[in-house]
């Protein structure tokens, strides 16, 4: 995708290229970006693309509150002269923790935007007009904060999400390219669900809490992780991976359970799929060798699994 492209998308008149210098026609994203209105007034952006520069644009930001939920990747943003890194961090093993950013914007300011040259950027983001909130039908706490936002002027929240809005996410970049005729609908419910369930937890300061594990019972967990991820492409038991972290397999499946939200066997199947992503990447191989490489004997099942992850075919990830 071209910064052409780009800019034709942003649909804003204002939007420009700081850095670097860019012919128009020149690539800017590999992979596929959209800009769209709601019927309610809402609007979507959706991006599941490599940025192949350390792009940087500016435009003057239009007074609301934005919503931008991050599966994978980050970037640095300025809101006239405060700036952030937002985006999905690493855990302990280098894996993207999904996040929710919400910023507020009172009056017409100047937003920059600084992507990061080798970034796979897949996110959702929803920009709410201003007084939107205050007839959405959120609860009291939630409604409470949106009040605030609205009041504030360069607001930012960052919110940790849980695997099940994830995946709400996942669903909705998963239509990214095209979609069934009532894609538009199922997509307006969808961000409905998306702002109520993330506003829902910034008012309550983000997801319910995690029991606090010992320092001890932290390091058990690096060493499971640690060892998963040194051993991607060799056959592995639960026995093998508690082994490593020395603790019995009871202990490691419950420690993956509270830490991380899901089973030993769901996160060793996300490091092997983020693995064999990056393999079709840099153009190492064939879809089939990467399905292999993740421990998938059906190309189409490791399709299958690939697209439910990451909303597209392993295929367009190839170079």
């Amino acid at each position: 995708m071209s910064w052409q492209d780009i800019a034709a998308l942003a649909r804003q008149p204002d939007v420009h290229l700081v850095a670097p210098d860019l012919r128009p026609s020149d690539p800017a994203l590999r992979g596929l970006f959209t800009r769209r209105g709601l019927r309610s007034g809402l609007g979507l952006h959706m991006s599941d693309a490599v940025d192949l520069h350390d792009l940087t644009t500016r435009a003057v930001g239009r007074p609301g509150i934005t919503v931008t939920l991050f599966l994978t990747g980050r970037a640095a943003i300025s809101l006239g002269d405060r700036a952030h890194e937002v985006g999905a961090r690493p855990d302990v093993a280098g894996q993207p923790m999904p996040t929710a950013v919400i910023y507020s914007m009172t009056e017409p300011d100047v937003f920059e935007r600084r992507g990061i040259r080798g970034e796979h950027l897949r996110k959702v983001g929803i920009t709410i007009p201003p007084g939107w909130l205050g007839e959405a039908g959120l609860d009291a706490g939630a409604a409470g904060l949106a009040q605030r936002l609205e009041r504030t002027h360069g607001a930012l929240l960052a919110v940790p999400v849980s695997p099940d809005l994830a995946r709400l996410a996942g669903v909705m970049l998963a239509d990214l390219p095209g979609g069934a005729p009532c894609c538009g609908l199922m997509q307006e419910a969808r961000a409905f669900e998306l702002l109520a369930r993330v506003f829902g937890l910034a008012a309550t300061g983000g997801e319910a809490p995690t029991p606090k594990a010992p320092p001890r019972a932290e390091a058990r967990l690096r060493a499971a992780q640690q060892y998963m991820a040194a051993h991607l492409e060799d056959e592995m038991t639960l026995a093998e991976v508690a082994a490593a972290a020395c603790v019995s397999v009871s202990t490691l499946q419950r420690l993956f359970r509270e830490r991380l939200g899901l089973p030993v066997w769901d996160y060793l199947r996300r490091l092997r799929l983020d693995q064999a992503r990056r393999f079709l990447e840099r153009g190492e191989g064939s879809v089939t060798e990467a399905a292999f490489r993740a421990g998938y004997t059906s190309p189409a099942n490791f399709a299958t699994a690939f697209k439910r992850a990451y909303g597209m075919p392993p295929s367009r990830c190839r170079r």
